[in-house]
């Protein structure tokens, strides 16, 4: 292997080093948004609705069940990439 291959070699595994600790950063920005879209949807209905007591015996369990779901999906993504890439996620 001659030298000029083994800098571009190097350069191109920089590269998707790069790219794959921000896909580790996104998928951690997208739990963030799932329970952050949920708090705000709840203040939106409050504020514009202003339902009973009851809707919180409603709306929590059903808003968190809706973001495990998707905590689980970004979850198996995370687990994906990290067998990829063998790195300990």
């Amino acid at each position: 292997m001659r030298m000029e291959d083994v800098k571009e070699l190097k350069s191109v595994l920089e590269r998707v080093e790069g790219r794959l600790i921000a896909a580790g950063k996104i998928y951690g920005a997208m739990n963030f948004a799932v329970w952050s879209s949920i708090m705000l949807l709840y203040y939106v209905i409050i504020g514009l609705l202003n339902p009973s007591w009851k809707f919180n015996l409603v709306y929590w369990p059903a808003g968190f069940m809706l973001a495990m779901l998707f905590t689980g999906k970004i979850w198996k993504s995370l687990k994906r990439l990290g067998r990829l890439t063998s790195s300990p996620f």
